[in-house]
């Protein structure tokens, strides 16, 4: 919980602090401020030393702050908003290096590797692993960041170099906001895990329904006519993700009724399962927040919210004579 207080809210906390001292600077009172800034002191104050607090009561400290951060930001539009073309060549420099820092410490984290290879640093030829490698691309890009706003700020002045940079910087930082609220959705592919989802995501529900929907397409389309049956599976989730089909929950398959679909936990015998052709899937994916010191496991999880997950599978089983080469059954 603690943590998910220190990633979810130092940002809105970071801001409302910054706006009142802003405020204070210049002498400003603004009663609906300084009522925010309690507001979520308090709420915060409750929902940390409440016993039975979960990381989604968060949201309830969390939004007077961001209310002051909106202020803050909203006093600093006009100087953001002022479109010289110096500032904005600066601004182009900033976001083009930012997208290319983000993609390359993105394929640091997910796709290179730990193997060695070598690598020709002026004289020199030293081994390094492929992501140190990787890393190294990384520290060039801040190094050519840092020479083209100089170039900039030789050229037209440091004031647009340094108005650029923060105006593409800005809008980096809107576009990666962005880019995590889509993920907090659930929508984004693979699927992330945000610290308020400690019961697990369900990931198998558009696969299992999919596939028995094309087995039914293939064999006249009636979806009455082909029962499921669930064997030892009392879940909530996946009587909605077959929806509108005949499931029924059973302990031990009817071997008479002989069920088109049977859904059961892995590696569970069933009579007549020879008549059945299986396919095992991944239905539910519970985070395993054990990211402890390793700082690869934190930056994946930062940018791209994928962290180790314990996986509960189920079995798909499919009566063989549905396969268009299967027999038929007597």
């Amino acid at each position: 919980f603690t943590l998910g207080w220190v990633l979810y809210g130092s940002l809105p906390l970071g801001l409302a602090v910054l706006s009142r001292a802003n405020d204070r600077l210049h002498g400003r009172r603004d009663f609906f401020a300084a009522a925010a800034m309690a507001l979520g002191a308090l709420t915060a104050f409750v929902v940390i030393f409440y016993p039975a607090h979960q990381p989604t009561d968060l949201v309830w400290s969390v939004l007077p702050l961001w209310w002051l951060g909106a202020g803050l930001l909203a006093q600093a539009e006009t100087w953001l908003l002022a479109f010289a073309p110096p500032a904005v060549s600066a601004a182009a420099v900033t976001l083009t290096m930012f997208s290319f820092l983000w993609l390359q410490m993105e394929a640091i984290l997910v796709r290179f590797g730990s193997f060695s290879q070598p690598v020709s640093l002026f004289f020199w030829t030293v081994n390094l692993s492929e992501r140190s490698a990787q890393l190294l691309v990384w520290l060039v890009g801040w190094l050519i960041l840092l020479v083209a706003l100089s170039l900039i700020a030789n050229l037209w002045g440091r004031q647009a170099a340094w108005q650029g940079f923060w105006q593409g910087a800005a809008l980096s930082a809107f576009l990666f906001a962005f880019s995590l609220s889509w993920g907090a959705t659930g929508l984004r592919a693979p699927n992330g895990f945000e610290f308020w989802q400690a019961e697990g995501k369900i990931v198998g529900a558009r696969v299992l329904r999919s596939t028995v929907d094309d087995f039914i397409a293939r064999n006249g389309g009636n979806a009455s006519a082909l029962d499921v049956q669930v064997l030892d599976l009392p879940s909530p989730s996946l009587r909605w993700a077959l929806r509108g089909l005949n499931v029924q929950s059973v302990a031990v398959v009817d071997v008479g009724q002989s069920p088109a679909f049977v859904i059961a936990p892995p590696q569970t015998a069933f009579p007549s399962q020879e008549n059945y052709r299986g396919q095992p899937l991944t239905w539910l994916k519970r985070p395993a927040w054990w990211l402890g010191g390793d700082p690869i496991s934190w930056g994946r999880w930062v940018m791209l919210r994928m962290a180790p997950s314990s996986d509960r599978d189920v079995t798909l089983w499919v009566r063989e004579d549905l396969f268009p080469d299967g027999v038929q059954s007597p």
